[in-house]
């Protein structure tokens, strides 16, 4: 009797194993996303100023350029973003070579259209977004947006190819 107990209580174990482990796993890497206070802390740590925050949104300067964190933790994404230009005053030659430099040049920041406007930008999952990965990104997106019709550039780093 003891025996068929035993069996039936490492028979509910193994059934329910694979959902601790899931719920275990995802709490932990839900623990490690950055907070809106490190990403605060990042910001002033790569030079920014005039911080406001409200809500899902970080607003802030960055070398004279307007940038906001916008972020969801539920969805585990974030978006960091700048306005370059408004759509209607851009060539289409200009649109091509910002897609192409999307692929070549710009690597983690990208060039995005919405709400009629492009802007630099660069998206990312919070559960693995670090500080130091953040601060990179505020740079990227600032050389990104800088260069926007000339070099196309988030930095050093051109893939091979172009």
């Amino acid at each position: 009797m003891r025996f068929m107990q035993s069996n039936k209580v490492i028979i509910r174990l193994v059934k329910v194993l694979p959902q601790f482990i899931l719920l275990l796993i995802l709490g932990l890497s839900q623990a490690n996303a950055i907070s809106p206070e490190q990403m605060t802390s990042g910001i002033k740590a790569a030079g920014g100023d005039a911080i406001k925050s409200s809500g899902n949104m970080i607003e802030f300067n960055f070398k004279g350029m307007h940038m906001a964190v916008i972020f969801d933790k539920n969805a585990d994404r974030m978006r960091l973003v700048s306005p370059i230009i408004e759509l209607n005053k851009l060539s289409n030659d200009v649109l091509l070579q910002s897609l192409e430099a999307n692929y070549h040049s710009v690597l983690d920041a990208r060039y995005a259209v919405s709400d009629g406007v492009m802007w630099s930008v660069f998206i990312h999952p919070l559960k693995d977004l670090t500080s130091d990965l953040f601060t990179s990104a505020i740079s990227q997106v600032a050389i990104a947006k800088a260069t926007f019709g000339q070099e196309y550039t988030s930095g050093a780093l051109v893939f091979p190819g172009k």
